[in-house]
């Protein structure tokens, strides 16, 4: 089977986009060419077909009948190609993620869990965004976006991942320092978050002590900060999960007292709801809620 052979292609870019503007010199500078060019391309394929597509006088150029009649033709033809080129393009974008995540989360079985399903899937990208703080703008950039539920965004879904439960955490050998009983803690650097200054106000209460008890202390930005300063034994920081939720380098740090305190917060990923979510998108939520499902569920945290 014989195949019918095409007009030049930039024969016929050029006369769709004069037949839109009634000009070649108008298509001449949408296209960046001369009016010149224009006018040869148009001609050539005129020659080609064997019609006349415009009529030509001094002033202007009209389209003929058949030309005419060829533009809506063409018109949809193109419509089609760029159609098929967004939705080819929207594909491939749907095959990179970007996924942000709150700092102290990203010390956490999350991160891992994320790096694991790359591995797995060599073909999927994944860009992952830290950031301490995200908002409905960032849920229009971002395919899933990490969500604490203090802060409830309208018009998303929400899988819930981790509860924040607080706990101080130091090193082994701080912990030793300090043994088991929250009155010694006055003697030592509590490390906080400037974001989260409740945090402590909270656990001391419920350990009974005063805020007071946090005479030496030192601030971060952020929990993941505070709690990167306790693995290097700079003082004892407030963990907003189990020590077994994070990753590895930091599960050499230790709970030194046994009072734990579980709050009404989760942590988890969200995602628009007007909006349906690329297959891969849903593929990695669904992956994310089965390893969640996986694990022991005691002693479950984490927020911003």
């Amino acid at each position: 089977m014989t195949l019918p052979l095409l007009p030049p292609l930039n024969a016929l870019r050029a006369f769709k986009v004069a037949s839109l503007t009634g000009s070649f010199s108008a298509a001449a500078s949408e296209l960046c060419v001369s009016q010149g060019a224009v006018s040869r391309h148009i001609a050539k394929l005129e020659d080609y077909l064997g019609v006349r597509l415009f009529e030509r006088t001094n002033r202007e150029v009209r389209l003929t009948t058949v030309g005419a009649e060829y533009a809506i033709k063409l018109q949809a033809a193109f419509e089609s190609i760029e159609q098929a080129t967004v939705e080819l393009h929207t594909e491939r974008k749907r095959d990179r993620l970007k996924v942000g995540v709150f700092p102290s989360v990203a010390n956490t079985w999350v991160m891992e869990k994320l790096n694991e399903y790359q591995a797995d899937h060599p073909e999927l990208g994944l860009d992952i965004v830290c950031q301490t703080m995200f908002s409905d703008v960032d849920i229009h950039s971002l395919d899933i976006m990490g969500m604490n539920t203090l802060v409830p965004l309208e018009g998303v879904d929400y899988l819930p991942l981790l509860d924040v439960v607080l706990s101080p955490v130091c090193t082994r050998e701080m912990a030793e320092r300090i043994g088991d009983d929250p009155a010694n803690l006055p003697n030592f650097t509590t490390l906080h978050s400037l974001r989260r200054p409740e945090h402590w106000l909270q656990w001391l209460e419920a350990a009974g002590l005063s805020p007071r008890s946090c005479r030496a202390s030192r601030h971060y930005e952020n929990s993941a900060l505070a709690h990167q300063a306790a693995v290097s034994g700079m003082g004892v920081a407030m963990s907003l999960t189990s020590i077994k939720n994070h990753l590895p380098a930091y599960q050499s740090m230790v709970h030194p007292f046994p009072i734990t305190l579980p709050t009404s917060e989760s942590y988890g990923l969200a995602w628009r709801r007007s909006t349906p979510k690329s297959s891969s998108a849903r593929a990695l939520i669904d992956w994310i809620d089965a390893q969640k499902s996986a694990r022991d569920t005691s002693g479950r945290g984490a927020a911003h």
